[in-house]
């Protein structure tokens, strides 16, 4: 128990920072509708016992194995940083029971290898373990970053969780409640999981889990020394190496921070009616009322005209460096849009004037543009169709902090 509480401070203390470090990321990113980010995941186990018993030798803290098991879960992220999961898991392990207890009915299966106990009272005993659990997951690195990364290969996941366990004698637990072959127990858990990503669909998962029970088939007077011969702990430990698949039915889908979600859904609508206007097909694909009626309506655009309204990212003072993870987010969806509508994209940066001088302000202006048109050209948008204006200090916005930025409009070709 010690140990659970030791590991969950750290863990604590670690989010604390991460949070702290990621302050600039004001906007956090949307909780994905319940249809998204579902993952199944199936995975084989090698495992090691240490019971809470005394072994024949009188050594208690020896680890009993390794064998082997395995387990399948069902999870949902959240959002990028967390997720919530149900897993079950099963495996054979090996340890030692009091000899006392071999009248009791429900895990009389315990004696079946070695039913005679020692000249310590203790028997050799094989069970299965299976432990149904719920886990919260949480991704340090998207918690840190605050952004989603979906080129990321790596990704390593904390976790922690409680639930039910039972000792049994079979593997399958209907058989084992038939035939009352089974103990129920308490469990808590905790581990580490490491993502490596195959594609959009599927990772393969490494993880190491180490869970901790409190049995029952030892009664209240040995459970507490009473017997003159107490027990070193009161629960029993299973560590686990489990290596799996993870599957995401529908792909992973995040959404964008609410800070330009509405913004991009609308961007999308009036580059899909600006295509079909330039086509000439607007009246039949596009029946908006009173279309014919009003043929200057934002619905008609002509080429080279502005089919956006500006977008912002704004920047610190003195700096030219993205402020958050969820610029890169935005950056990503415009330039998809811009990609996939043939659009060209033009920046005007700025700076606030009530800092600096003018030369000052101008370079910095410039080197604004020129990150953004660095991290866009990363995503694909070739050098020739971006194009930018720095017009160093303004004074156009209230508070003047939010004139240090870049302004992003796309322009169909």
């Amino acid at each position: 128990m010690k140990r659970i509480v030791l590991i969950t401070c750290i863990t604590f203390l670690v989010g604390i920072n991460c949070k702290a470090a990621s302050d600039n990321d004001s906007t956090r990113y949307l909780a994905s509708t319940m249809t998204q980010n579902w993952f199944i995941t199936a995975d084989a186990s090698v495992n090691w016992w240490q019971g809470s018993d005394r072994n024949p030798n009188g050594n208690y803290t020896s680890l009993n194995g390794p064998t082997f098991g395995g387990g399948v879960s069902l999870g949902k992220w959240i959002t990028h940083k967390l997720a919530l999961r149900l897993a079950y898991d099963v495996n054979r392990s090996h340890s030692y029971i009091n000899g006392l207890h071999s009248s009791a009915d429900n895990f009389q299966f315990l004696y079946d290898n070695n039913p005679v106990p020692d000249d310590n009272g203790y028997c050799t005993t094989t069970f299965f373990y299976h432990n149904l659990h719920g886990d919260v997951l949480i991704s340090p690195i998207d918690l840190y970053m605050g952004y989603y990364n979906p080129k990321r290969l790596y990704t390593p996941v904390l976790f922690m969780g409680m639930g039910l366990a039972c000792v049994s004698g079979h593997a399958s637990m209907i058989k084992s409640i038939t035939e009352k072959k089974w103990n129920f127990e308490f469990s808590a858990d905790i581990g580490l999981m490491n993502q490596f990503r195959l594609n959009n669909y599927l990772d393969l998962s490494l993880t190491f889990i180490w869970t901790a029970q409190e049995w029952h088939i030892d009664s209240w007077y040995n459970e507490f020394g009473f017997a003159g011969n107490p027990r070193p702990r009161i629960a029993d430990f299973n560590y686990t190496a489990s290596l799996g698949i993870s599957w995401y039915p529908l792909g992973r889908i995040y959404e964008l921070p609410y800070n330009y979600l509405k913004e991009m859904q609308e961007l999308r609508e009036r580059l899909k009616d600006c295509e079909m206007s330039l086509e000439g097909t607007s009246e039949q694909q596009n029946p908006v009322e009173g279309f014919q009626q009003a043929p200057d309506t934002a619905f008609i655009i002509t080429p080279g005209e502005l089919v956006t309204y500006p977008l912002s990212i704004f920047f610190h003072r003195d700096s030219y460096e993205l402020m958050s993870g969820r610029d890169l987010v935005n950056l990503r969806e415009i330039a998809k849009a811009a990609m996939d509508h043939n659009c060209k994209i033009k920046l005007r940066g700025s700076c606030d004037s009530a800092t600096a001088t003018v030369p000052y302000n101008q370079r910095l202006s410039e080197n604004r543009c020129h990150k953004i048109q660095q991290e866009l050209m990363k995503l694909g948008v070739p050098e020739d169709r971006i194009t930018f204006d720095a017009i160093g200090g303004i004074k156009e916005l209230d508070p003047t902090k939010y004139d240090r930025r870049v302004i992003i409009t796309l322009i169909k070709d």
